[in-house]
């Protein structure tokens, strides 16, 4: 069974939250300051926190803020 993960955006900041799979990523959530998102992803698999920039009316995923493996832990914590 796939544990469920509970993603938190600690920070100030809206991101972009992606699950990285074979040289992939896949964007699994974008996290407004301060919410988090709840979702089944398998243990070792490597989650990719991106900020989120504005341009024009468009939001977009910017730089990389960390990159979080998945353990036995239920939370993940940007």
């Amino acid at each position: 069974m796939i544990p469920y993960i509970n993603i938190t955006n600690h920070s100030n900041e809206q991101i972009f939250v992606y699950h990285k799979f074979d040289n992939s990523l896949f964007q699994i959530g974008i996290i407004h300051p301060h919410e988090c998102i709840l979702k089944t992803i398998p243990i070792g698999s490597t989650l990719i926190a991106k900020k989120a920039i504005q341009v024009n009316d468009i939001i977009i995923p910017n730089e990389t803020l960390s990159k979080k493996i998945i353990s036995d832990d239920n939370y993940i914590i940007f």
